[in-house]
Parts: structure tokens; C-alpha cells; sequence
């Protein structure tokens, strides 16, 4: 049995968030292991400003199409290279995309890849 990979994506209200990471922050003094494949915002709108259509599009076309360079993925996007790399450096910061260095003659390319084949949102309706 294949098993997806998944990454939750949470909004939570600011005032938990810092309890979470108080404690991640007594584990990791405790020497336990902390590793979460989750991202959480702090507000809807927080997590609508990072999570474009766009840059979801970009997480779709990679997964889709597996592009073997940046370039690459702006031409299946129709889009400026650069504003692709700007929203590429938005999605490494998170984790949402990965970069694996490629030589090709000799020339550099970066191939981007996401590690993740769902990311499920939770949205609370009462805080």
C-alpha cells in the first residue's frame, strides 16, 4: 500500500501558536524528538496571503509535470521567471519546496520538487 505524504497546514489564534511553541521549546530541552510536517498561520487572512492560487498552482505544475529546472517550470507556468523565484523562495521558506542541484554540461540548474503529495488545512469555525 502506497501511503500519501501529507503536510497540515493550521489556523490557530496567535495566543496558542506561542503555546505550542513553548511547548516544542520544552521537549527539545528534554532532548524528545519534535518533528512536525505541519505549518500553522495565525489568521485565515495570514494564510490566503501566503498561499496564493499562484504559488498553489506552482506546488500542482511541479508535482504534475516535474520540471527539470526553474526555467523550465515558469515556461509550463506561462509566467516571468522572476516572479516564479520569488514565489519559490516564499515555498522553500516554508518547506513546501525542495531544490535538488542538477549539472547539465556545464551549466548549473536547480529542479525544484515538493515533497508532499496533499496538504490538508484546518480552519476553525469558533475561536
Amino acid at each position: 500500500m502506497v501511503r500519501l505524504k501529507k503536510i497540515r497546514v493550521e489556523i490557530t489564534p496567535r495566543k496558542e501558536v506561542w503555546k505550542e511553541l513553548l511547548d516544542v521549546a520544552r521537549k527539545i530541552d528534554g532532548g524528545e524528538d519534535v518533528s512536525h510536517e505541519k505549518l500553522v498561520f495565525d489568521s485565515y487572512e495570514a494564510f490566503r496571503r501566503v498561499m496564493t492560487p499562484e504559488r498553489l498552482k506552482i506546488l500542482h505544475v511541479i508535482r504534475e509535470e516535474e520540471p527539470k529546472s526553474i526555467y523550465e517550470l515558469a515556461k509550463l507556468l506561462d509566467r516571468d521567471r522572476r516572479n516564479v523565484i520569488k514565489d519559490l523562495e516564499i515555498l522553500e521558506m516554508l518547506d513546501l519546496v525542495e531544490f535538488e542541484e542538477e549539472r547539465r554540461g556545464k551549466r548549473k540548474s536547480r529542479r525544484p520538487i515538493v515533497p508532499y503529495d496533499e496538504i490538508e488545512v484546518s480552519i476553525p469555525v469558533v475561536w
